[in-house]
């Protein structure tokens, strides 16, 4: 049996980046692991196969440790469950294509975990752009083991998103979970959820009580590349937000945990001001956006109108949000679209002048 098991979903992922990734998983000073590679369906190129699914045929040839498996289009999710399935190793972590590990880090974290007899361990990030390079953490020191005050805070900081963390609690890729305890509760990504899969995924596992712990170092490169810097637009933020707020009420964490109903839904509607805030800069006034200003504050009033929204924008938690976060709620709040608009222009006009000076 493997010590770790890496699971490495990927669709149609460049080939420097795709490089970058697998080798940080050849040189690991670990040796005896498992890589698992799923490709999600990438897109061929003509009569070939997509180059990324090229490259993943070479290094399984080339090293027996590498598993490389082929799906059709699914979904990261499905794509991760079906590596959970395949998975041999004591533990399981997560690496998306585009991002890679330190050298020691499966050993590091393997000896950690055997050490504290962890069902999870949470580790910490660098997030990597072209130019620069910044580590994250959310504590100052390695925690043993998570007691009822730092599970509640631990809860909190996950449903709610603190942008200080940069993903540590609640992205899937700084967790080190051991397969016993995946298999046995049976843990795997929703499929029918496209945002906030992550998250959701390890709020059901903390249902299961796990022993969990923390060490203080970062591991895991989160990569963003300039093509990511978010001009990209997506549309269904109407139904993120329903589904969002379904899947975590559902739980029983507060049960379980003894937390406050009122206090677990703020956390939940302060995330949810998030996703809202979020959807103003990807969609309704995103520069890139090609409908009309009549047909954009139709489309918005019609998002702002749904219950769910209205309930976010009275129970968000405001001290977890900036000032400017916050003016910008309120201005949703009570529906003052023209001064909303005014921001899709500024950015637009933002971008023309960077683009005239590149």
């Amino acid at each position: 049996m493997p010590k770790v098991t890496v699971i490495v979903p990927t669709y149609n992922t460049s080939d420097s980046f795709f490089k970058k990734c697998i080798e940080s998983l050849i040189g690991q000073t670990l040796i005896d692991i498992e890589i698992i590679i799923i490709d999600d369906g990438s897109t061929p190129k003509q009569d070939s196969d997509a180059s990324c699914v090229n490259l993943a045929k070479q290094y399984a040839t080339a090293d027996s440790r590498i598993k490389f498996i082929q799906q059709c289009h699914k979904g990261v999710s499905d794509a991760r469950n079906l590596g959970i399935q395949e998975a041999s190793g004591e533990y399981t972590v997560f690496l998306d294509s585009d991002d890679w590990f330190d050298e020691d880090a499966l050993n590091s974290l393997y000896v950690y975990t055997q050490n504290q007899q962890a069902d999870i361990t949470i580790f910490e990030i660098f997030r990597n752009t072209s130019t620069s390079q910044r580590s994250f953490k959310a504590y100052d020191n390695n925690v043993l083991e998570f007691k009822e005050k730092e599970l509640h805070e631990l809860i909190k900081n996950t449903i709610q998103t603190n942008p200080a963390h940069c993903g540590i609690f609640n992205g899937v890729c700084c967790k080190f979970y051991n397969s016993s305890f995946l298999q046995k509760n049976s843990l795997y990504f929703s499929s029918n959820i496209s945002f906030g899969e992550d998250k959701l995924f390890f709020l059901r596992a903390l249902c299961m009580r796990p022993k969990i712990s923390y060490l203080s170092k970062p591991f895991y490169h989160y990569r963003i590349s300039d093509g990511s810097l978010s001009h990209s637009m997506r549309k269904d933020f109407s139904s993120i937000l329903v589904d969002i707020e379904q899947s975590i009420q559902s739980l029983p964490l507060c049960d379980i945990y003894g937390i406050n109903k009122d206090t677990y839904s703020s956390w939940i509607y302060t995330d949810l001001s998030r996703i809202i805030l979020a959807s103003l800069a990807h969609h309704y006034f995103n520069p890139s956006n090609p409908d009309s200003f009549a047909t954009t504050r139709k489309k918005f009033f019609e998002y702002i109108n749904q219950k769910t929204c209205q309930n976010t924008l009275i129970r968000f938690n405001r001290n977890a949000l900036t000032r400017r976060e916050r003016f910008k709620l309120l201005l949703c709040k009570h529906k003052r679209f023209a001064i909303l608009y005014l921001f899709k222009i500024k950015i637009g006009l933002q971008r023309k002048i960077l683009c005239q000076h590149k």
